[in-house]
């Protein structure tokens, strides 16, 4: 009752009192306290205040309402057209071809060529021009990371083309492309750095002037895509590895604490299950390190921070470009976890943006986890109906609402940062089903 009286009461105390009460009841017995008095003491002490403004469930289920209805409207936001893109720390113009800047195309030497396989065979695409006459290839990347296309410009010729407007928090696309007697060229010499796109570049390759067999050879190529890919070359490279996973990679930095927890994600298992074999020669493969597989797409995933360590070492060492500067703070030491998670966020994709938790997320998610071990403890010692588990448990719960909203606070806060800036850049909003 004294819980329930005693509104100006200091919440420390009031919880204080509340595990003195706990204390002095019978070891085994279990006593039932009230859940509005369990309430007022939880929120008095975890700072949630449901007297003045809306409980703390009816606030959550609101800002999640505003937060669905920002992002609906950046959704329609269209970006104003490129005329650049970024690559190695710089700009450079759009359309861009392989001698508008007086250099010449020069032949990659093997270890180029294997990482430029690895690039291709995650991002590349082989296709058959509109009349038939030949084929083309393409590789597509954001107007943000324009190293990988650049390498093919310099590396085979062809040209860098705008092929995609921004919208929302999808930005802009450009794309490398070469078709005729130069993609019949490029086609044979990455054919030599390739592992899981051979066949198709070998079409590409000696693509045939017979009309009837080039429609044999298109249909040969639709089929391909459709089907999961044969790894044809069994000699992997840590060189190859660094253009795959500088095309299809994803460093996850965990709000708890700073491991390196490496995933890669594909359509097919067969590629993920070739590169386990390969970490496995290489003895960076345990009991942790292995291939999952979802409904629509499967996951190699390493955990182990130190062989995830070691693999990012291998992999900056056989040249790794696009993703250079993530890889590099995430080798950075665990004492700067906080700084690293934020940089690392900030240059990895867009896709979780707004699910990323900020520095005091992730102090919060820490305490949440610690009071969640403690209270697996409690439960284990004394049972759950004791009072102290009881006001633990409810404490706990309080806690995660608490994190939700401010969760939710800081969603909104991007959200209007990213709106407001897209529209300072010109960006126009257009209708709903109009957005590419």
């Amino acid at each position: 009752c004294f819980l329930a009286r005693a509104p100006a009461i200091h919440a420390h105390a009031m919880w204080v009192i509340a595990c003195g009460f706990a204390r002095h009841a019978p070891s085994r017995a279990t006593v039932h306290v009230p859940r509005a008095i369990i309430d007022k003491a939880c929120r008095a002490f975890s700072g949630l205040s449901g007297d003045a403004g809306h409980a703390p469930e009816v606030e959550v289920a609101r800002l999640e309402r505003k937060v669905t209805r920002l992002k609906n409207f950046l959704k329609r936001l269209r970006w104003p057209r490129v005329a650049h893109f970024h690559a190695f720390g710089q700009l450079h113009s759009l359309p861009m071809s392989a001698r508008s800047d007086g250099e010449e195309v020069r032949s990659p030497s093997k270890t180029t060529l294997r990482y430029l396989g690895g690039l291709f065979d995650r991002d590349g695409c082989v296709s058959v021009q509109t009349d038939g006459s030949g084929c083309k290839l393409m590789i597509s990347q954001s107007y943000m990371n324009g190293e990988a296309v650049l390498q093919f410009l310099m590396a085979f010729g062809g040209n860098i083309l705008f092929s995609r407007d921004g919208s929302g928090i999808q930005r802009p696309i450009i794309q490398w492309t070469i078709c005729g007697s130069a993609a019949r060229r490029a086609a044979g010499i990455l054919h030599e750095g390739s592992v899981t796109k051979k066949p198709q570049l070998g079409i590409a390759a000696e693509w045939l002037a017979c009309t009837v067999k080039r429609e044999h050879l298109r249909a040969t190529l639709k089929y391909m895509k459709a089907v999961p890919p044969t790894v044809m070359d069994l000699r992997c490279s840590w060189h190859w590895l660094a253009g795959f996973f500088d095309a299809e990679r994803y460093i996850r930095p965990p709000a708890i604490q700073w491991v390196v927890v490496l995933e890669i994600g594909q359509k097919h298992d067969a590629v993920l299950h070739f590169i386990c074999d390969f970490l496995l020669q290489e003895n960076l493969v345990t009991g942790k390190t292995r291939v999952y597989k979802y409904a629509r797409s499967s996951s190699l995933i390493v955990t182990k921070d130190a062989l995830s360590r070691a693999i990012l070492q291998k992999l900056l060492m056989s040249g790794i470009q696009v993703k250079r500067q993530i890889v590099e703070l995430s080798l950075q030491p665990k004492s700067n976890h906080a700084r690293v998670r934020t940089e690392v966020s900030m240059k990895s994709g867009q896709q979780a943006r707004y699910s990323r938790l900020d520095e005091a997320g992730c102090q919060r998610g820490t305490r949440i986890s610690r009071l969640q071990v403690s209270l697996r403890k409690q439960n284990a010692r004394w049972g759950t109906g004791q009072v102290r588990v009881q006001l633990a448990q409810h404490y706990l719960e309080s806690l995660k609402l608490d994190h939700a909203i401010q969760n939710q606070l800081f969603t909104l806060s991007c959200l209007r940062g990213d709106i407001r800036s897209l529209l300072r850049m010109g960006a126009k909003r257009v209708q709903e089903g109009t957005v590419q």
